[in-house]
């Protein structure tokens, strides 16, 4: 199981997931996610800009599932920091520390 310390920003949570379990095909649980951390910490804003518009089409046919009440809430959504224009918008620890794997 994949835990976390403190409340996470959502974005990094999902994209550090994504990228645990893409690992998890050709790695240790462990090493997976020590990989899935270091990636985002090392995420530059060109690669998180690339990340999502490569994602867009999942994002898009998850949202259109959503109902109306939820796709507001989403949509008025204030912008998250890490999408402001740092070199590497998620390397505070913050973001991807408190990810621990529990009963490995």
């Amino acid at each position: 199981m994949v835990s976390t310390l403190w409340k996470v920003d959502e974005l990094a949570s999902t994209l550090l997931l994504i990228r645990f379990y893409e690992n998890l095909e050709t790695l240790s649980t462990v090493t997976a996610l020590n990989e899935a951390q270091q990636w985002l910490r090392n995420l530059t804003s060109e690669g998180l800009e690339a990340l999502l518009k490569c994602l867009k089409p999942q994002i898009d046919r998850t949202f259109k599932l959503l109902p109306k009440k939820e796709r507001t809430r989403f949509v008025n959504a204030p912008l998250d920091g890490a999408l402001n224009r740092k070199p590497f918008p998620f390397a505070d620890p913050h973001y991807w520390a408190g990810f621990t794997a529990i009963g490995v």
